[in-house]
């Protein structure tokens, strides 16, 4: 079923017969008519970024031929409101290293498609990647887009956020604060098995983990996570790639949070 996502804002206060109705504006209402095709009657799902889904009835549209996507608006028939029940029982917030090339767009789908929360882009010292604010401010931009497309794509009900691009310190200071379990994936000696860093299934628990560079984190940088009480976990034997890591680590915690 196609599902949306919507502020708060477009949906109506129930009527005086108890009907709740949506509004649906832009380019998502330009898809339902042009590229979906949908008439009403059609079912679609629609969620407020809340975690709360609405089973819909599309009741009608108003659009001329020749406006512009951005003219388009649906209006459908709220069903049923229920708590949305895709989201993973845990709480995790991705801090991957800026990577070459279009790397990026590739760890941001994977990562909402395997249940991360959020995505902290930060400079490390190896990193190779380093664009100007400028070109930064358009690459979260789509790096955005892309987390929509694949929220929407696999059943989410929230939309993962990509956050502002932080200094590896102040990435590590906000990672110690703000989390049970806060861990940087390394590939060196004193590491703890990744089996060993993650809760007990059952147990609500919050993630932030970091993923490093091609070139992986200098001695200086894993010393000061240490510092800042971020436990060296390892991922295995095989060394990954920065854009096949996150992925892995999300790989684990839904196998140890859902499918255990």
């Amino acid at each position: 079923m196609p599902r949306f996502f919507l502020s708060g804002n477009h949906i109506s206060p129930p009527d005086s017969n108890g009907v709740r109705f949506a509004r649906i504006t832009g380019a998502d209402a330009h898809h339902i008519v042009c590229s979906l095709r949908m008439k009403p009657g059609d079912s679609l799902t629609l969620c407020d970024m809340q975690s709360n889904e609405y089973s819909c009835l599309l009741d009608s549209i108003q659009n001329d031929p020749h406006a512009s996507p951005a003219e388009y608006t649906v209006c459908a028939r709220i069903v049923s409101c229920h708590p949305g029940s895709n989201e993973p029982p845990f709480d995790a917030v991705l801090y991957q290293a800026l990577p070459k090339g279009d790397k990026m767009e590739i760890i941001v789908q994977k990562a909402v498609e395997a249940g991360v929360s959020s995505i902290v882009p930060f400079l490390s010292e190896r990193c190779i990647s380093r664009p100007d604010a400028e070109t930064l401010t358009r690459k979260i931009e789509r790096w955005q887009r892309i987390a929509l497309e694949a929220a929407k794509q696999c059943g989410r009900s929230i939309i993962p956020q990509i956050l502002p691009c932080l200094p590896f310190r102040s990435a590590v200071d906000e990672a110690a604060a703000s989390a049970s379990h806060a861990f940087l994936c390394y590939e060196g000696d004193d590491t703890v098995p990744l089996g060993h860093v993650l809760e007990e299934p059952g147990i609500t628990a919050s993630y932030r983990f970091f993923i490093g560079p091609e070139g992986g984190f200098s001695l200086a940088e894993v010393a000061y996570a240490q510092s800042r009480g971020l436990t060296l976990a390892g991922l295995g034997k095989r060394i990954l790639r920065c854009e096949t890591a996150s992925g892995f680590v999300l790989s684990c915690l839904v196998f140890r949070h859902e499918l255990s």
